[in-house]
């Protein structure tokens, strides 16, 4: 259960009686009358941490950033709430009117006692004086402890009295190339970061797990250019796609490697099963094949593919080195996708998923041929079957890494029943809709029908984030367009990725726009370190309530232009501390410090 017990300027003068108070002093008796109040349920040890945040005192507020972070490396059972008090605790509603009121209430009929405790003198006249006066003052504290608790008791809402939905938030994990992490890659993963924060602060517990598709061609090749292993080369580009994810403040929980031994023992085990009942067989069928890459090639790793690829077509190449493949007929594995046809095109119509996405799965899914998974290559996972010399299509490994998330470590089950979560939200580039998405759907359809999972789809909302093109075209070594993340400020790269243009739709990079945003983020600094005591609170309501609509929307560059606007319209002011604080923690989703 999450209790809020509202900061109450004329409350508290209430309480002061005729002692005329500036807001310094209230803010002064506001954490006075909080400290006592909860003090009593701390020691009780129900809670498992209880901070409070008062307006007042300049020390302090320069201090709440350093405050927050300590806050949020611990379990997040309180948050911070500007002008009042919020905390979390493991209290029933009666439990808390008993533990923390009544014993209030208690305490301030203590107070009388104090009364005792006067100075003695000599004089027995001034003595009585002394004792009459300290039990007036006592017994008048003690009247104004007891209302004002008796007026908190009439004004504590007690809110989210069922926890908020956990929430699983996926994005398509990366293959880690050579080239790193690119402003391809932030465009998700900041982005999506920044969201996953906002959940948090909407009270959200998130799931925001994240891995490495570790098994490709391309490391292969580089590997065997240079005479080195592949295994060496694929943990140094992770180590760096790693500093990289630090260096931009995500929050995201590293899981699992695709190529790890403890990873590639399910891979295995999920084509064992599909041999035991039919779905995994060999067969001969003619196949592209890249002479350069000497591989088998899927159809979405020729250019332009479509559901039907034909043999004699003059404008099909290799995605990866543009040569034009050949049709060759050998013994390939496959996996039985076509049994699974109708229910996934069926199953369309109960998930979320834009609909541009379900028109090109019902097309690709419609002279479906089954998977061929079978690759002529080494750095892959190999085909559990004795003398078998191919490995699985990457496409395999990437199917079910989601599940595996939920329960990696475990050594007995692919995910235990209890550890299963359904992705509420997957992420990812449009380029996915059809292959990725549908294997990913196949696979999980059938470890339904094993039981290994509860549930038949895997996603239920999926969004696709745009593109960022550099000088209106796509990002490309070969015409030296690439933006390298690493030479921007963190937060400046952050906030102009949200910038650069609707979340579905991506942008055209422009270094000005990212020296916009670096002016505009050192401008709110200065801002924020005026001090003052203007109060603003409709506005910051007001403005915190769209913020919240934008991000619910992806309307990340609403949000953006939101906190320009809203900083001209007040910049002129000089807010008191905890307004200041409040601003500085919205914008700490956005643009997160380390």
């Amino acid at each position: 259960m999450k209790v809020f017990i509202p900061y109450d300027a004329d409350l508290l003068k209430k309480f002061m009686g005729d002692e005329e108070l500036d807001e310094e002093q209230l803010a002064f008796v506001h954490d006075a009358v909080w400290s006592k109040l909860f003090h009593v349920a701390l020691c009780d040890h129900m809670y498992k941490a209880i901070k409070l945040c008062r307006p007042g005192f300049e020390k302090e507020a320069e201090e709440n950033d350093h405050l927050i972070s300590i806050l949020e490396a611990q379990e997040k059972t309180i948050e911070f709430q500007v002008d009042g008090a919020r905390c979390e605790t493991k209290f029933t509603r009666e439990q808390f009117e008993k533990h923390v009121f009544d014993q209030a209430i208690e305490h301030w009929e203590g107070v009388i006692s104090i009364g005792k405790q006067f100075q003695k003198d000599p004089d027995p006249k001034k003595e009585e004086e002394n004792r009459k006066e300290a039990e007036e003052h006592a017994k008048d504290y003690s009247d104004r402890g007891i209302a004002i608790v008796s007026e908190l008791r009439k004004r504590v809402q007690y809110i989210d009295d069922k926890p908020l939905e956990k929430k699983y938030i996926l994005v398509m994990l990366p293959y880690p190339s050579g080239a790193g992490l690119h402003v391809g890659h932030g465009y998700n993963y900041f982005v999506i970061d920044s969201y996953c924060r906002w959940l948090r602060h909407q009270g959200h517990e998130v799931f925001q797990p994240f891995g490495y598709d570790a098994f490709g061609l391309p490391t292969e090749n580089y590997a065997r250019q240079v005479g080195r292993p592949p295994e060496e080369v694929t943990q140094e580009n992770i180590a760096n796609f790693r500093m990289q994810m630090r260096r931009a403040h995500t929050q995201f929980e590293e899981r699992l490697i695709t190529s790890d031994l403890s990873y590639q023992k399910w891979t295995q085990w999920i084509f064992t099963q599909m041999l035991e009942r039919g779905i995994a067989y060999k067969a001969e069928r003619s196949e592209p094949y890249c002479p350069s890459c000497k591989t088998v090639l899927a159809k979405s790793e020729i250019k332009g593919y479509s559901s039907i690829i034909l043999e004699d077509d003059p404008s099909a190449r290799c995605k990866r080195c543009n040569t034009k493949p050949e049709w060759t007929s050998t013994s390939q594995w496959f996996f039985r996708i076509t049994d699974y046809k109708q229910r996934l095109i069926d199953g369309l119509d109960r998930i979320d998923y834009p609909e541009s996405t379900k028109a090109q799965q019902r097309h690709w899914l419609e002279n479906l041929t089954d998977w061929c998974v079978s690759r002529q290559r080494k750095w892959g996972c190999p085909i559990p079957v004795e003398g078998e010399t191919d490995t699985l299509d990457t496409f395999v490994d990437s199917s079910f890494y989601y599940v595996r998330y939920c329960d990696p470590t475990n050594e007995e089950q692919l995910c235990a029943p209890e550890k299963y979560q359904q992705v509420d939200l997957c992420i990812g580039g449009a380029e996915h809709a059809c292959a990725h998405l549908i294997y990913a759907r196949f696979v999980h359809m059938f470890l339904y029908d094993i039981g290994a999972v509860p549930v038949e789809e895997p996603f239920k909302k999926v969004i696709h984030n745009g593109m960022i093109t550099k000088d209106g075209h796509k990002m490309s070594k070969s015409i030296g367009n690439v933006v390298d993340p690493d030479q921007y400020s963190a937060r400046a790269l952050r906030m102009y990725l949200m910038f650069i243009g609707p979340y579905t739709e991506g942008g055209d990079w422009n270094d000005r726009g990212v020296v916009g945003v670096t002016r505009f983020l050192n401008r709110f600094e200065e801002w924020m370190s005026k001090g003052g005591g203007d109060r603003i609170d409709k506005e910051i309501d007001a403005f915190e309530t769209q913020l919240n609509k934008d991000t619910a929307a992806f309307k990340f560059n609403k949000v953006v232009s939101g906190f320009m606007t809203f900083m001209n319209a007040h910049k002129n002011k000089s807010l008191v501390p905890s307004q200041r604080a409040r601003l500085r923690r919205l914008l700490n989703i956005y643009a997160p410090r380390p």
